[in-house]
């Protein structure tokens, strides 16, 4: 267990599996993220990130910030969310993000599962902030082996 632990906080790149983020990422581009320890204080809203999902501790996601602490997000008819003051909607719609919270969208809503599924996530499970993607033509070669 403590092996597996310290192999994620170590880890730093990361390879895209669906197109949840699709036109952004696309299934095989490889993510390149800065620890959450280091990267936490320069998330904005827009940033993509890498992260645990709630409630499927083995599952790694990534995902763009959509809104950030303290900020209420209200799921419209649509699909798309807005993002409002906390006073500004009404307390029975949407989410509101606490103090150490944030929540993730994919940029293909009709195929991510995201938090407008499973609600904010804290920052204790962003594993980091990418700064860098490799599209997966430029590292993928024929007959390379690949892995899952």
């Amino acid at each position: 267990m403590i092996h597996a632990v310290g192999a994620l906080l170590l880890r730093s790149h990361f390879v895209v599996w669906g197109d949840s983020m699709a036109p952004a990422l696309h299934h095989g581009d490889v993510v390149h993220c800065i620890p959450a320890r280091l990267s936490l204080a320069r998330i904005r809203r827009g940033s993509l990130v890498v992260a645990i999902s709630p409630g499927r501790a083995e599952r790694i996601v990534i995902k763009r910030v959509a809104a950030l602490p303290g900020e209420r997000v209200q799921i419209r008819d649509d699909g798309f969310i807005a993002i409002a003051e906390p006073s500004a909607v009404p307390s029975d719609s949407g989410w509101t993000c606490a103090a150490s919270e944030y929540f993730l969208i994919g940029d293909n809503l009709a195929q991510s599962s995201d938090s407008r599924r499973y609600g904010p996530v804290g920052a204790g499970d962003i594993i980091g902030c990418v700064w860098l993607t490799v599209p997966a033509h430029r590292w993928r070669r024929k007959g390379a082996r690949q892995y899952r």
